[in-house]
């Protein structure tokens, strides 16, 4: 069924949507012109829609408070492990979900995520939660930050630390971690990649 058909045969004619307009890490220009990208996506469809942005402080508070349809958020990975992505929308956390989602088997494969050393039983939970979001979707992802940096042509064997550059420029000086003389980039030691990911969230209840 074609996306406008679809919204007039489920009645939806007008939807509100709450947002930042601070500029973030995982979102630079802000969560109003995303919002005013989807706004004009979804007028093709037939469907209006309010836009309510705060600043990244009201809009911490705001979100808990007013009445939306849509949610703008986003995340960066704080320590490359993927719990630190998935463990956001356990009923448990309620760090990042605004949609209100709660589902019994997704909070039971993160709690065996937590307790399951790394390997392909681990990786196998993460892939399971993956598809489970992708088929209840509490979230539409709609983009995916990247990290860059500038070098000289002369640097080789050179792995950008996923999340913070600075501190793996410290840890080179200091001689320890990923980057250490004794542990060379492509190493085992090398931390999974972190990522930043800006979502809309469609609220339950």
């Amino acid at each position: 069924m074609p996306p406008r058909a679809a919204f007039a045969a489920a009645g939806i004619t007008d939807l509100v949507a709450i947002t930042y307009t601070t500029a973030m890490q995982y979102n630079p220009a802000g969560g109003q012109a995303l919002a005013e990208s989807l706004q004009g996506y979804l007028a093709k469809c037939g469907v209006s829609l309010t836009i309510n942005s705060y600043d990244w402080a009201t809009f911490r508070t705001k979100r808990k408070e007013e009445y939306f349809d849509l949610g703008f958020y986003g995340w960066a990975g704080d320590n490359g492990d993927p719990d630190n992505f998935m463990n956001l929308f356990a009923s448990t956390s309620g760090v990042a979900s605004m949609s209100h989602f709660a589902d019994d088997t997704y909070d039971r494969l993160v709690e065996e995520g937590i307790r399951t050393p790394d390997g392909s039983a681990r990786d196998d939970i993460y892939h399971q939660l993956e598809k489970r979001l992708a088929q209840l979707l509490p979230c539409l992802p709609l983009s995916h930050a990247k990290t860059v940096c500038a070098y000289k042509p002369s640097v080789t064997g050179f792995t950008m630390h996923p999340h913070r550059l600075e501190q793996a420029r410290r840890r080179r000086e200091e001689g320890v971690g990923p980057y250490s003389s004794s542990s060379p980039p492509n190493s085992s030691s090398t931390p999974r990649a972190a990522g930043m990911t800006c979502s809309a969230e469609m609220r339950n209840g």
